[in-house]
């Protein structure tokens, strides 16, 4: 069991008790957290070791090679397992007949659940001689399953950002790993990016994922999105531009 935290001390105890019934080890990846988030983490009987924030692949793939599981699960500090999801995950871990498990997330946004950021599947449940994060992805990192894979019918709950101090931040962080990304794949902005993906994301998770459906907060997700979209073409335009 790894969990990645930074300043997660409100939510770290929530999620190791949500996962402590069923993990024969739980390890926190720690990027020198300021708020107590390793002493807590500590004193629900979890490994801690800490290291420097580069991106989201590499710091997954230093956590893994810590591991001594045959068997791992990944879980963000604001992510939770309800006791359905435990069950299913006991149930399918006793004899498991694939090599790596996709995990639905209900997701709530400023304390709501909203839509347009729930239902997706991501595979989070994984022998660890069977997957590995793709190296040249920093952001939106991508699990490598060399095998099969199935998706779980139980849901995990998603605690995401509960406002916009803690939203903020991590957009432009996002981003500036994004933009890094796209200029090492060779991946080049200009104005017709900036004009027109930052209103196609917009109407994207607001119209086909549904934020229409869930008021002003599918309303705020779309506008950020969209706004994260712009920000991450600015930041790689500024990296392509020639420096002197």
């Amino acid at each position: 069991m790894i969990i990645p935290t930074f300043n997660e001390a409100e939510n770290i105890a929530a999620c190791i008790r949500s996962v402590e019934d069923i993990a024969e080890e739980i390890l926190v990846l720690d990027n020198f957290s300021e708020d107590g988030t390793p002493e807590l983490a500590r004193t629900m009987n979890a490994k801690v070791h800490q290291r420097v924030f580069d991106d989201f692949s590499s710091n997954k793939r230093a956590a893994i090679d810590l591991t001594k599981s045959d068997w791992i699960l990944i879980l963000d500090a604001d992510e939770r397992l309800t006791p359905a999801l435990r069950a299913e995950i006991e149930t399918v871990l006793s004899s498991p007949n694939k090599d790596a498990f996709a995990l639905k997330r209900e997701t709530y946004f400023c304390g709501t659940k909203v839509r347009c950021w729930s239902g997706k599947s991501v595979v989070r449940l994984f022998r660890k001689q069977k997957a590995e994060y793709d190296s040249s992805r920093l952001v939106h990192e991508e699990l490598i399953v060399h095998g099969s894979t199935g998706t779980l019918e139980n849901s995990l709950e998603h605690y995401t950002f509960r406002s916009f101090d803690q939203y903020l931040p991590k957009i432009h962080a996002f981003a500036s790993l994004a933009a890094r990304e796209a200029y090492q794949k060779g991946q080049r902005t200009g104005w017709l990016s900036l004009l027109f993906y930052p209103p196609l994301r917009f109407l994207k998770t607001y119209v086909l994922r549904g934020g229409i459906l869930d008021g002003i907060p599918g309303l705020l997700i779309a506008s950020m999105a969209a706004y994260s979209v712009f920000l991450k073409n600015a930041k790689l335009w500024e990296l392509q531009r020639p420096h002197d």
